[in-house]
């Protein structure tokens, strides 16, 4: 929860459209021949450095800039608010909704043709929370992102943090860093952000980061920079004038990340699988709901080439799972058709045991 302060009564900086259209000529091929359009296929971008390196004001210019430029729909789980300057003269306030994880989490048909973007991406996907039915759910949102006209931003300190299976989906990453760290004197805390920008997927230029990379070393040509793009970002304008306007975000915003996850961990284990009544009453109430996506799940199972999964991982994806209602959901999947308990080993009881569900 979050308290008003006396920046939130100052009226909102100003920010003209030719703010997001000063950038640098071309350098090298990547720049002439390849071009990100955001308002055209969905794509992850992932910024990255170290605490106040500029992750998140860089992130932020790009998603002002969609909001801006290319109308978007902008969905964020940090404040971001200006005042767009056209170059005809018009002028009206441009705002990103506060982004709900529990209906992202659902697959919410109201989540499409939008722009998410996710600050401290690590908080709520992280690398250690694979098998977690967050970082589940969250994975088979972005394989759904193309098909939903969405597109999505993270921020993270490095890049390892996020889930495994997250980096591999994220098609550019942006390392940045403060010019006022690496220069010094006669720079601007903040001021100045210089970026590193990096095919991770190969979707922007045709081949990821590493080919370049490998393709250069063979030419003697790593120094040149044809396997990376260097750019920098005047970022005084996101600030405002201290005193007199609000900025376009609060750099030392606190989120509240609690609030949705804790909505989520209740929701799912308040469902048990093959609840029929439960399931009539979400089919009159309308929407997708954590137990529809526990089916989706078991669904999902049964579409896989061996049909298994150790039964260990399958209640190890349930948060907060007491022993009861362990065992009221096992007795729920023995009664769903088509699914059923096979025992592989030599009892059911022994940890080592490799038991799983198969259809």
């Amino acid at each position: 929860m979050t308290t008003a302060t006396p920046k939130d009564n100052l009226p909102l900086t100003m920010l003209d459209e030719g703010f997001f259209m000063d950038e640098p000529e071309p350098e090298n091929i990547y720049e002439v021949t390849h071009d990100i359009k955001i308002d055209v296929e969905s794509y992850i971008m992932c910024w990255t450095g170290r605490r106040g390196a500029g992750k998140t004001t860089d992130m932020t210019y790009f998603a002002a800039k969609a909001m801006a430029l290319f109308n978007m729909r902008c969905l964020s789980n940090y404040p971001i608010e200006f005042m767009f300057h056209r170059f005809n003269g018009k002028c009206y306030p441009l705002k990103a909704e506060p982004l709900d994880l529990y209906k992202l989490l659902c697959f919410d048909a109201d989540y499409k043709n939008c722009l998410i973007c996710i600050d401290e991406a690590p908080d709520i996907i992280s690398h250690k929370s694979a098998m977690t039915w967050k970082n589940r759910l969250l994975n088979i949102f972005i394989r759904q992102l193309r098909k939903n006209h969405n597109s999505l931003f993270l921020a993270a300190q490095d890049f390892m943090l996020i889930d495994k299976s997250m980096r591999w989906q994220v098609d550019v990453e942006i390392q940045c860093e403060d010019a006022f760290r690496k220069y010094g004197a006669g720079f601007q805390k903040g001021a100045l952000i210089l970026e590193r920008w990096l095919d991770n997927s190969g979707m922007w230029t045709g081949e990821t980061w590493q080919q370049a990379l490998k393709r250069a070393n063979a030419m003697g040509l790593y120094k040149d920079g044809s396997w990376c793009e260097d750019n920098e970002l005047i970022a005084v304008p996101l600030w405002g004038k201290r005193g007199e306007t609000k900025p376009v975000f609060d750099s030392y915003y606190q989120q509240d990340v609690w609030e949705s996850l804790r909505k989520v961990d209740m929701k799912l284990t308040s469902y048990s699988v093959g609840d029929a009544a439960q399931e009539q009453t979400e089919a009159v109430q309308g929407g997708n709901s954590p137990f529809e996506l526990a089916r989706c799940l078991i669904d999902a199972i049964k579409e896989q080439q061996s049909g298994l999964i150790p039964s260990p991982n399958f209640y190890g994806a349930i948060p907060d799972l007491t022993p009861a209602m362990k065992l009221k959901l096992g007795r729920a999947i023995s009664k769903l058709p088509g699914l059923k308990k096979r025992k592989i080993g030599n009892g059911w009881t022994h940890h080592h045991v490799r038991n799983t569900y198969s259809h």
